[in-house]
């Protein structure tokens, strides 16, 4: 708790004083100033080639799932889904064919829940990270 503060080279403990110094000084602080604001001019925009454009919407392969999931540490504690990606890896042939329709519904659609955990978020989260 503020005990005073100094206003006009005097020293002030009334509490209406302290609160209306301070109200005062964020007020003036805070307040809209008439002075010009400087703003770089806006640099050209680069797009995507189109190429660059119709990779990033193709669909996504078997391999690149597989090589995203390969991608990832085996050792690093499995998610609340308790799964880790050693266990995957480990049973990939038998665990690919759900993976695979899980990822490509979640780019091939506007599917964007909140609370995807575990495994299966990771393994999109690497996607954007490097497509």
């Amino acid at each position: 708790m503020v005990q005073g503060i100094m206003l006009d080279g005097v020293w002030n403990t009334e509490p209406k004083d302290i609160k209306s110094t301070f109200l005062d000084f964020f007020k003036d602080k805070f307040s809209c100033h008439d002075s010009p604001g400087f703003f770089p001019p806006m640099l050209p925009a680069h797009r995507l080639s189109i190429a660059d454009q119709d990779f990033l919407e193709s669909m996504i392969s078997m391999d690149e799932i597989k090589a995203t999931v390969w991608d990832c540490g085996s050792q690093k504690a499995p998610g609340p889904d308790g799964y880790s990606f050693m266990f995957i890896k480990k049973f990939w042939d038998l665990l690919k064919h759900d993976i695979q329709p899980f990822v490509v519904r979640f780019f091939s659609t506007d599917y964007r829940p909140i609370s995807i955990i575990g495994i299966q978020y990771k393994i999109v989260v690497r996607f954007r990270i490097f497509r």
